[in-house]
């Protein structure tokens, strides 16, 4: 038996195309009417759904209110159910139908793809970025996250340092587009992360293509010439993966060090501190899955694509000041890589970074011994 699409109506399509699209849309209004999910749904299902519990995101709403375009339609979309739409697409990723046909949001795929960029651009608002991820730029700054650091047992240590690989597709057909292609094989961005022993990011660069390496965009970021003058300032450091090369302000470990010698203990201990900086990336990643290995960012603007790694890093530092509980890291183990041979650090310094290698060394000797006495 065939569906019976008109009914007892007049069989006249375009007709009955409008009244069907009427009916959505009213119904869509009754739906967001007759339907608060900060008040309908437990805590536990709304972590699950949007990451994140109701006090916050009605704090989240409150701290970005400002930066949203005053619209006066009797029909606006309340802030809360764009916050929700965002959430969802930044916890699930990356389909706008799926985020905006919950019945929590309601929205059009039209209205979902607006709401997402509203709420993409609010959070990387200069004045939001700037409250949630920064830096520490002075003495008094640097102090408690240094003495924080410490805990994990080397000394002076400003923060930690990694990279991962970002998925993106659509992008231009053109020769620009083959310099995002990652030593995997796809498209991506390559996203250099610092962050402390809370796991609070403290600089995130996601403008980078895949092809480059985390060395290369070390080398070209502004937090470089911040980490150097803390270097002279404060004498502390940050610890990076083989990626990298050493220099007085950034120490790596000696992989290839034979295991019972002082190198080998050096690089445990380096290994032991700097997986903050991979439990961050993991946790940030299996909070927003749109930034996870097995999701894709599927816009044709690189630029755009950043800006949602801007805005995940951002709500994960939210999540961080208000106390949500971090979900378990999304761990995924990576083969080391090694920094070429590209090194623009005049001999003195290099040396100096040698130096100052020689007395973590001679520290976490000196710290394995005091432990086995």
């Amino acid at each position: 038996m065939e569906f019976d699409y008109f009914g007892d109506r007049p069989h006249n399509v375009a007709l009955e195309h409008r009244r069907r699209l009427n009916l959505q849309i009213h119904e869509r209004f009754r739906i967001r009417d007759n339907n608060d999910p900060l008040q309908t749904l437990s805590v536990t299902e709304f972590v699950r759904l949007y990451r994140i519990p109701q006090h916050a995101v009605v704090e989240l709403a409150n701290v970005l209110r400002p930066y949203f375009p005053q619209r006066r339609s009797p029909h606006q979309i309340p802030l809360i159910r764009k916050i929700l739409v965002a959430l969802s697409f930044y916890g699930v990723g990356p389909y706008q139908r799926l985020a905006g046909r919950s019945v929590d949001c309601s929205v059009s795929q039209t209205s979902s793809s607006r709401i997402i960029r509203e709420v993409t651009l609010a959070l990387n608002h200069p004045e939001i970025l700037t409250q949630y991820i920064r830096f520490p730029l002075t003495h008094e700054e640097r102090a408690p996250v240094i003495q924080s650091n410490e805990r994990l047992g080397m000394p002076r240590v400003l923060g930690f340092m990694d990279g991962f690989l970002q998925r993106v597709s659509h992008l231009p057909k053109d020769g620009d587009r083959q310099s995002f292609f990652c030593r995997k094989g796809f498209t991506a961005l390559n996203v250099q992360i610092i962050c402390d022993a809370d796991l609070r990011i403290m600089n995130v660069d996601a403008r980078w293509p895949g092809s480059l390496t985390d060395n290369t965009i070390w080398t070209a970021s502004a937090a470089r010439n911040v980490v150097e003058h803390a270097y002279w300032e404060d004498r502390c450091w940050l610890l990076g993966d083989s990626g990298y090369y050493t220099a007085p302000w950034l120490h790596i470990p000696l992989i290839h060090a034979a295991p019972g010698t002082p190198e080998y203990v050096y690089t445990r201990l380096h290994c032991h501190c700097r997986n903050a900086v991979e439990r961050c990336i993991g946790v940030l990643k299996e909070r927003w899955r749109l930034l996870s290995c097995d999701r894709c960012i599927n816009y044709g603007d690189a630029g755009y694509a950043g800006m949602f790694v801007n805005a995940c890093c951002v709500l994960h530092n939210f999540c961080i000041a208000r106390g949500v509980p971090n979900p378990r890291p999304r761990l995924e183990r990576e083969p080391p890589v090694l920094a070429d041979d590209y090194n623009d650090l005049p001999e003195n310094i290099r040396l100096r970074g040698l130096a100052e290698m020689q007395y973590l060394i001679d520290y976490a000797n000196q710290r394995e011994n005091m432990n086995a006495l």
